[in-house]
């Protein structure tokens, strides 16, 4: 499809809430990035593609510091890089839209959902599965993107759940509803 983006999707990303982040969680986070050569055009230990934001600049999801963290991080051009969003736990598979802010997966919340952060803030805001905690009833559960992959499309995210589900996701109020059905 002509001017949509595609990331591949390949696994569940869970993690705490952005709010138990403290200044020296961060500074724990920012230690020095290797880069690998720039044929690579990765961050030392990236888990998948990294979401290109042009300019030279993109946003990688690289391992953390303990078994089972992943953050996203903002490499800039010259090849320094930072905390995109800081959160404890997981954040994963980056997906750039177009007007430059940044959805990924994460389980902030305990329930694997889809967040949006903007990187000119660094703020990352909740799309899917509010009020959702693992061990409860999950009436309106919205499943991550797996499978082949996602795109952006007329202001929204649209992706496959593993199951052949096709979900729409709108950017704009988090409003999700499957599309098509096996």
């Amino acid at each position: 499809m002509r001017g949509a983006v595609w990331l591949l999707l390949g696994s569940v990303a869970l993690g705490c809430s952005s709010e138990e982040s403290t200044p020296s969680d961060v500074g724990r986070r920012s230690a020095p990035v290797v880069l690998l050569p720039e044929s690579d055009n990765h961050v030392s230990g990236v888990l998948g593609r990294p979401a290109e934001l042009g300019a030279g600049r993109r946003v990688e999801a690289r391992t953390g510091d303990e078994p089972g963290e992943s953050d996203l991080w903002l490499v800039e051009a010259d090849g320094s890089a930072a905390p995109l969003c800081p959160a404890l736990g997981p954040d994963e598979l980056p997906l750039a839209m177009p007007d430059g802010r940044v959805v990924f997966m994460s389980g902030r919340t305990t329930v694997t959902s889809l967040w949006i952060a903007d990187p000119k803030t660094g703020t990352a805001t909740q799309l899917t599965n509010h009020g959702l905690v693992a061990g409860k009833p999950w009436k309106n559960f919205v499943p991550p993107p797996s499978g082949d992959g996602a795109r952006v499309e007329d202001g929204a995210i649209v992706y496959d759940d593993g199951s052949g589900r096709v979900w729409r996701v709108e950017l704009a109020t988090g409003r999700a509803k499957v599309e098509a059905t096996p």
